[in-house]
């Protein structure tokens, strides 16, 4: 039986809404005439035309093994799932597209694998619900909504393997943004198994933690102590006035602290203070101030380090691709095992060891023939690794424990 599109231009003049996950996330490592396949059905099938392979690979001029192909890559990667008439008959089948944000965000869609595993994962008190409000926050901390899968697997292993909490992951992704530091996962990740291995739990103990250790923290205690006030009282419209002080008016500790001390004997210290700062920014004009403070200007500076050494890391990964076409496929796999392990990990299972003994050997299995990949082709195992110039701070001037790192002090 075969089936035909009746032609028509009313449909050309709709919209096709396709998820923002499948541009950001699957579409720049799927070959073009794949993508090609998948946009083409997807508008047919929300347009309600009938369709076959034989149509699909007419419309778009290729050949019919392409549009196949494209089928199995898109079903190995769990986007669509492959329903077929008889079991033996592997070219005609219908094709279902699945909901690619459940599958990384939780939900319905991610839990056919297993109905008890997903019911446990339901009732856990980690379970979906909260996981999603957490991958929310996130997006909207860092202003990526659609959060790639490798991203959402990392801090799922810090959850799952080093007991990392929502409010501390979400504490360090607001910290990397307010201090103007990287948001990448890579970054953010250090930072969060740090806290965590330090014990910190939640937000109070985060902000306790920081108040002792924190750069910019040292500077506010620094402030309070030469205004004459407890640091216990410092206030966040405090804190981003001070904030304005350093990073929009340009002004150094050293010279905040020169200002605070014409206040000796004043009422309000922190009024006056923030009166002559106002007064010599107004009079000083736009183009008169001093530029930057060092502080800001450190910050641009391993900003540009960081792009520079992703950017790097991101060449060579196409490079070794390139090369060994295999290698992504299988990294694809890895991914997704590790995440159907963290789905377990974060259950309320009670054997969960022997639910994921078989996911570790394939994840093994796997890692060893990429090694063997790696070595045959003539790559470093560790060739696609970031490489940050500071192996101690990765770039950012801040250590994990929120300190300055060496290379952050010695930079002008």
């Amino acid at each position: 039986m075969s089936f035909r599109i009746e032609d028509s231009s009313n449909y050309f003049l709709d919209d096709t809404l396709v998820p923002n996950l499948f541009i950001a996330e699957y579409m720049p490592d799927t070959p073009g005439e794949f993508v090609k396949v998948y946009l083409y059905s997807y508008m047919c099938v929300q347009q309600g035309k009938a369709l076959t392979n034989e149509i699909v690979a007419e419309k778009l001029s290729l050949d019919r093994e392409v549009v196949f192909s494209a089928w199995q890559y898109f079903e190995d990667r769990k986007m669509i799932k492959k329903h077929h008439a008889a079991p033996q008959d592997g070219y005609h089948f219908d094709v279902e597209f699945m909901d690619i944000k459940s599958r990384l965000f939780g939900g319905a869609a991610a839990a056919d694998s297993s109905s008890e595993s997903a019911s446990d994962l339901k009732k856990t008190s980690l379970g979906n619900e909260e996981l999603q409000k957490m991958w929310a926050e996130i997006a909207e901390i860092t202003g990526d909504v659609t959060l790639s899968g490798g991203d959402i697997k990392k801090i799922g292993a810090l959850i799952a393997e080093d007991g990392a909490t929502p409010e501390v992951i979400i504490c360090a992704y607001k910290y990397a943004r307010d201090r103007k530091k990287s948001m990448k996962t890579a970054a953010v990740s250090k930072r969060i198994a740090s806290w965590t291995e330090k014990g910190l739990k939640t937000a109070a103990d985060v902000s306790a933690f920081l108040a002792e250790t924190d750069v910019r923290y040292s500077a506010y205690r620094e402030i309070m102590k030469a205004l004459g006030l407890g640091y216990s009282s410092l206030a966040d419209a405090e804190k981003k006035e001070f904030d304005k002080w350093f990073d929009e008016y340009g002004y150094s500790l050293s010279e905040i602290l020169e200002i605070c001390a014409k206040a000796a004997g004043k009422n309000n210290k922190f009024n006056y203070v923030r009166g002559i700062i106002r007064k010599e920014v107004a009079l000083a004009g736009k183009d008169g101030l001093k530029g930057p403070s060092a502080m800001a200007d450190r910050d641009e500076h391993y900003r540009k380090l960081r792009e520079k050494t992703e950017a790097e890391a991101a060449a060579r990964t196409r490079e070794v691709y390139a090369a060994i076409p295999e290698l992504s496929k299988i990294e694809d796999e890895i991914g997704d095992q590790n995440f159907e392990r963290i789905k377990i990990l974060t259950s309320n299972l009670t054997d969960k060891e022997a639910a994921t003994a078989s996911i570790e050997k394939a994840v093994a299995k796997l890692e060893a023939r990429k090694e063997a990949l790696l070595k045959d082709g003539g790559f470093a195992l560790d060739y696609m690794e970031h490489r940050p110039n500071c192996e101690h701070c990765g770039d950012t001037g801040i250590l994990d424990d929120g300190t300055a790192c060496s290379c952050y002090i010695g930079e002008k």
